[in-house]
């Protein structure tokens, strides 16, 4: 069966993009910190921290913009195409 994406929602797209990059915060905060206790004044540990954040608002602002120009080229040409194949579901234990 045949199915076609003819339109993604930039904020609920965009939300999900900026909080996958902000979970990269559960890696680098704690090497940051890390680096901040035995480094005193460390640039690195500052930036190794404040990266994921900006990645985060990257990711949000160039999803916006994503979904709103797979949008628009979707009108055109219907969207992207993809096979869905249905699964049975499994007998109860």
């Amino acid at each position: 069966m045949k199915k076609q994406i003819t339109r993604i929602s930039p904020a609920q797209t965009s939300k999900v993009i900026a909080l996958l990059y902000l979970s990269l915060l559960i890696l680098t905060v704690p090497i940051g910190a890390i680096m901040l206790i035995f480094n005193k004044g460390n640039q690195n540990a500052f930036i190794l921290m404040a990266i994921p954040v900006f990645y985060a608002l990257a990711g949000f602002i160039f999803s916006v913009i994503g979904a709103n120009l797979y949008n628009f080229i979707a009108k055109g040409s219907g969207g992207v195409e993809f096979t869905v194949t249905d699964i049975p579901d499994e007998p109860a234990s």
